[in-house]
């Protein structure tokens, strides 16, 4: 399974997949000038964490599209997004709705403060690059398992149906001087799947949902008097 590879500016890291979010019902006040700021605003988490590899849109993967998005958030004096333009495109609708979608989502700021400490909503502008990935390094063992082992896979969906958490533990597997990672993460596989159909109690109600698989490998060898005839 080959290697997503994410490549970003300014610190940041990319990507999502479904429709712009939806505007406010009451349109968010201008951002204040930098002029009246006597603290500037800044995100209150690493960008490089608001869009992970994991989040590239499968039909962008399937046609290959590639680009940079550059985005403008404006967000209030809570440090929450209410707005997200494209103020450059990648050429690809569904990469420049994934990044708004992501960032709407995740992205979260320290207010600007003016004289009085009073905390006043800004914007904060950035880019995506959106590329695809890199071939993955050749095991020299039948891919993608080298060694008897096992892999552990638990994820969470919310009640969006997007994937909250993904862990995925591995046991074996891979040949000496090898690394676990040449196996592949089925993280990205399901991350780069989402948003899925949210999951639905039996009133019909959203839900989260955890998942949880595990599957073990056995490797082993067969001499020649014991090679099943072609």
């Amino acid at each position: 399974m080959g290697e997503k590879r994410a490549m970003l500016f300014g610190g940041f890291s990319f990507l999502f997949v479904a429709g712009l979010a939806a505007p406010s019902v009451v349109a968010p006040p201008a951002p204040p000038s930098t002029a009246s700021l006597a603290v500037q605003g800044r995100p209150a988490s690493n960008p490089g964490t608001w869009v992970t590899t994991g989040d590239y849109p499968a039909i962008a993967m399937r046609e290959r599209r590639e680009g940079a998005t550059g985005f403008r958030l404006t967000y209030d004096a809570s440090g929450v997004p209410q707005k997200c333009d494209i103020i450059s495109s990648s050429g690809h609708a569904v990469l420049d709705a994934r990044t708004c979608e992501l960032v709407m989502i995740r992205a979260r700021f320290e207010p600007g403060r003016d004289a009085a400490g009073r905390a006043l909503g800004g914007t904060y502008s950035n880019r995506v690059r959106w590329s695809l990935p890199e071939t993955g390094p050749d095991m020299g063992e039948p891919f993608p398992f080298a060694e008897s082992g096992n892999m552990a896979l638990d994820y969470l969906v919310d009640a969006t149906g997007a994937v909250a958490r993904c862990d995925v533990r591995i046991h074996g597997l891979v040949g000496e001087g090898a690394d676990q990672s040449d196996v592949g993460d089925p993280c990205v596989e399901i991350r780069a799947a989402a948003p899925y159909p949210p999951p639905h109690d039996r009133d019909g109600k959203p839900v989260a949902r955890r998942y949880r698989m595990t599957m073990d490998v056995i490797v082993e060898d067969i001499g020649a008097e014991d090679t099943p005839p072609k």
